[in-house]
C-alpha cells in the first residue's frame, strides 16, 4: 500500500496552495520532504532557533551537511496520518465526505487524502 505522496503529486498544487502547505506544516523529526528536488528525511528540528539574526523554525537532513533550512526551502511528502491529521485541523467535513470504503477497497487510499487535503488547501 502507497503510504506517502509522490513528489509529483506536489506539482498537482497552485503556488498558493504549496504556501498554504508550507503555513499548516509543522516539520517533525523523521518527516519527508523534497528539497532541491531531492526526497530527504529530517533528522533534527529546532523551534524557535536563531541563524543569521533570523528567528524561525530550522531543521536538518539525515543526509545533508550540516545546512540548516526552513519550511521555505521545501515541501513535505506527507503520509497518510499527516493528511487526516491536517484535514481535521482544516476541515472535518472533507474527511466525512471521503469515500474510505473505496479507496480501501483499491489500496488507493493514500491518493484519496491527497485528494481530500488539495481540496481544502
Amino acid at each position: 500500500m502507497k503510504r506517502r505522496i509522490e513528489p509529483e503529486q506536489l506539482n498537482e498544487l497552485t503556488p498558493e496552495q504549496k504556501e498554504r502547505l508550507r503555513e499548516l506544516w509543522k516539520p517533525q523529526e523523521f518527516d519527508v520532504c523534497l528539497f532541491a528536488a531531492e526526497i530527504c528525511a529530517i533528522d533534527v528540528v529546532r523551534e524557535n532557533y536563531e541563524i543569521h539574526e533570523r528567528i524561525d523554525t530550522w531543521f536538518w537532513f539525515v543526509d545533508c551537511e550540516g545546512r540548516p533550512v526552513t519550511k521555505d526551502d521545501c515541501l513535505p511528502l506527507l503520509d497518510i496520518g499527516q493528511m487526516i491529521e491536517l484535514l481535521r485541523k482544516i476541515s472535518f467535513n472533507a474527511i466525512e465526505s471521503l469515500d474510505y470504503s473505496g479507496a480501501i477497497q483499491s489500496e488507493k487510499l493514500c491518493d484519496a487524502l491527497w485528494q481530500a487535503v488539495k481540496s481544502v488547501l
